[in-house]
């Protein structure tokens, strides 16, 4: 993900699930933190043969349950607390 500050530099956001390994349904979540920033996506992949052409990116607001247990830690705050006061 291109941070969007000037364009410069891309980042790889916290995963909200602590999902690290490619799973069945390929659902994954990330913590994308901040507002009125341009966000763009960059995909690597480099084994072909299981493509069939279709990606979709879906971006969702935060909800209670993204702060949850220790999720809150995706969005770099201190405490389940603090990031339900961020929302």
């Amino acid at each position: 993900m291109n941070t969007g500050k000037g364009g410069s530099g891309w980042v790889h956001p916290n995963d909200l699930n602590e999902v690290t390994v490619p799973n069945p349904q390929h659902l994954y979540e990330y913590a994308v933190v901040g507002e009125g920033h341009r966000v763009s996506f960059r995909l690597l992949d480099w084994y072909l043969r299981d493509n069939y052409g279709s990606l979709s990116i879906t971006l969702r607001a935060a909800t209670a349950a993204d702060c949850a247990g220790s999720k809150y830690e995706a969005f770099g705050v201190e405490s389940e607390a603090q990031c339900l006061s961020e929302l």
